[in-house]
């Protein structure tokens, strides 16, 4: 498995669900791309390479581009990318580290043969590399997942993709998170049907549902603050509530990032009513126990792009209900069972308005629902057995 950084640092959270069900039915070795950061605690059985973990200075990365074929083909495929520095810039370092992973693997096969599967856990430049791998090994299993930055052209600058994808082809799966990924990709990049399927992430059963409150209303966002999270319009929301509502308010915000010192400033310009709770940046166990502890009554999510959030997965596994807005594969995950999935335009009298309609159906019955609809589709146990047989079976 080819990862961003797990098992070191704190990103990639999400596969601390899905790394122990791997780790109990093959042999497992995660080659972190980065390993900057501690070390996440793994089975023992789990083996960590690092051959993948190199940095190329800019000079390597522009020579080794520039020397290549596959810059020429791809300028030559979309002549406009010559004029834009950012795009260029994107190219020279996808096909730069796309070719010296594709080195380094090639020593992995040679050492390890070819009765192994390589999983790209994102189908980025990784999954560039496992193109060119498969005209040497075409008979090694080649297979990559598919989230959001990896998948929607509208969410990077002048919408450019490199290759417009058009190497996921060669792979023998594309897993997607979401339908809505699925049908994107195929429409999109032409990416062959037979080789994209549905399987979406998962969180394990915890076998609690959160409690709520009778006397106060207490609101939960996760996430990571950056400008795409729209944590500013969740601060907008409550400055809506605070007007409407004489009940206490509180909210607890977990995660952090860049934006942290610009949203604690306009927490103090726009609310004066809620008790704003910055908790920072938690573990995913410390998340879970957040939930097991605490009375919550909505988790929100307004970010303006999504795959499917893990964030939502984990709340609605402790039955917490959600409000969301309609991007990605959110719309698969939000709906009228487990809350309130809006329009990506509505305004916040409309957020809060489907808020205030969740407070009002809260209860141990509608919690049980909400955790009902999760064990359905979003359990750990089930999704990640599912993904297993099948990759394989390939």
């Amino acid at each position: 498995m080819i990862t961003d950084q797990y098992p070191y640092g704190v990103g990639e959270q999400f596969l601390e669900s899905e790394v122990p069900y791997l780790a109990k039915s093959v042999s497992l070795t995660i080659l972190p791309k980065n390993t900057g950061g501690d070390q996440r605690v793994l089975d023992k059985d789990v083996v960590v390479d690092g051959r993948l973990s190199v940095a190329l200075s800019t000079a390597a990365i522009y020579l080794s581009s520039l020397m290549n074929k596959y810059f020429y083909k791809e300028i030559w495929r979309r002549k406009r990318t010559i004029i834009f520095p950012k795009d260029i810039k994107k190219l020279l370092f996808f096909i730069s580290y796309g070719v010296r992973q594709f080195e380094m693997l090639t020593r992995l096969v040679e050492e390890e043969g070819r009765d192994i599967i390589l999983y790209s856990y994102w189908s980025w430049e990784t999954a560039f590399a496992f193109s060119l791998l498969k005209r040497r090994y075409p008979d090694v299993v080649m297979i990559s997942r598919a989230h959001r930055f990896d998948v929607y052209s509208e969410i990077h600058v002048n919408n450019y993709m490199p290759f417009n994808k058009s190497y996921l082809n060669s792979l023998d799966r594309v897993y997607c998170v979401s339908c809505h990924a699925l049908r994107y990709m195929s429409n999109n990049y032409g990416i062959r049907k037979d080789i994209l399927k549905l399987s979406r992430l998962g969180v394990c059963d915890h076998g609690t549902i959160a409690e709520f409150n009778s006397s106060k209303i207490h609101i939960v966002s996760c996430s990571y603050m950056v400008n795409v999270k729209r944590i500013d319009r969740i601060i907008d929301v409550l400055s809506a509530l605070e007007t409407k509502v004489d009940l206490p308010i509180k909210w607890t915000h977990m995660g952090d990032g860049p934006q942290r010192n610009k949203l604690e400033k306009y927490v103090r310009q726009k609310l004066s009513k809620v008790d704003v709770n910055w908790v920072g940046q938690l573990s995913n166990e410390e998340v879970k126990e957040f939930y097991s502890c605490n009375k919550i009554d909505c988790f929100i999510n307004m970010s303006d792009s999504e795959g499917v959030p893990v964030s939502i997965m984990e709340a609605i596994s402790f039955g917490i209900p959600v409000v969301a807005l309609d991007v990605g594969g959110v719309a698969e995950i939000v709906n009228d069972k487990v809350g309130k999935c809006l329009p990506l335009d509505s305004n916040e009298v409309a957020v809060v308005d489907a808020i205030m309609l969740i407070i009002s159906k809260n209860s141990v019955r509608y919690r049980r629902g909400v955790k009902e609809w999760w064990s359905a589709n979003y359990q750990a146990d089930i999704n990640y057995s599912n993904f297993i047989m099948d990759i394989c079976s390939i």
